[in-house]
């Protein structure tokens, strides 16, 4: 039995033309699992507080189900009052942290009198932190504990949902560690242990310069796949401002001004 294939001339070199069928359909696929996909982004804009920064969590002993870029590494004096912290790694100028005293390279242990144990934690403490209020922040620098006050700025931005089609066997990797997320390959879930996007950031600064009308500032909440399907939960980010000190004068909140309706009502009785 004879067979024949057709070959193809390119660049002095010759190609059988079946492992060129695979690779346009390997390219095919590819480019439908990039292509296919369907966001979904809130007109709504919404706010939270902000201190600038970047971050990485520090424990006194390597933690099961700890992040991937915790540092295994803590300072003895700390110990027993404290065993674990975030380590600020970099820190722009004018941001609220480095206006309140922060530095690079300070050990955070404590915001508002809590301990910090995670990323998380100090981030939600942040995010439901009024614009403008004071926050207490102890870091440890130099051997010594300082405290810190740091006027919680504000963070504007929009919330968006991504459905995609992707190819897990090739965009993937199995991790089975679950450090937070947990990777089967074609099973998978991605949260986000509080890494965000900083606006004055080297690296944001240079993502915008070379692609101007593409770059978008965006933090990522949490990913998750099945198979060809992706689903993902993550917000634009819009402005990152400083906030002065609030008028004393004024109620900050619902309880305040509750408070000084009640306060103003009993001064008009009293008359």
């Amino acid at each position: 039995m004879i067979k024949s294939s057709a070959v193809f001339p390119c660049s002095g070199k010759i190609w059988h033309s079946g492992a060129l069928l695979c690779i346009l359909l390997v390219g095919s696929l590819l480019s439908v699992g990039c292509a296919h996909h369907k966001r979904t982004t809130t007109e709504t804009v919404f706010e939270r507080g902000w201190i600038g920064g970047e971050y990485r969590p520090a424990h006194i002993r390597h933690q099961i189900f700890s992040p991937r870029d915790t540092l295994n590494a803590f300072p003895s004096a700390l110990v027993p009052s404290y065993k674990a912290g975030l380590l600020l790694s970099s820190l722009s100028t004018n941001t609220p942290a480095q206006i309140g005293g922060l530095r690079e390279g300070d050990l955070i242990v404590a915001i508002d009198e809590q301990p910090v144990s995670t990323l998380e934690e100090f981030r939600h403490a942040i995010d439901h932190s009024s614009p403008g209020a004071k926050l207490e922040i102890r870091v440890f620098r130099k051997g010594k504990l300082l405290d810190c006050s740091v006027l919680a700025g504000r963070e504007k931005f929009k919330r968006q949902g991504e459905l995609m089609i992707a190819l897990p066997l090739i965009t993937r990797e199995l991790d089975l560690w679950p450090n937070p997320g947990v990777s089967l390959i074609v099973l998978g879930y991605a949260p986000n242990p509080g890494h965000r996007v900083e606006l004055a950031s080297a690296e944001s600064q240079y993502l915008k310069s070379c692609e101007p009308k593409r770059y978008q500032p965006i933090d990522e909440n949490w990913r998750a796949w099945l198979v060809i399907f992706q689903l993902s939960r993550r917000e634009i980010i819009l402005s990152q401002d400083r906030v002065d000190a609030p008028d004393k004068n004024l109620p900050r909140n619902s309880t305040d001004l509750e408070r000084a309706e009640a306060e103003t009502t009993t001064l008009t009785a009293k008359r």
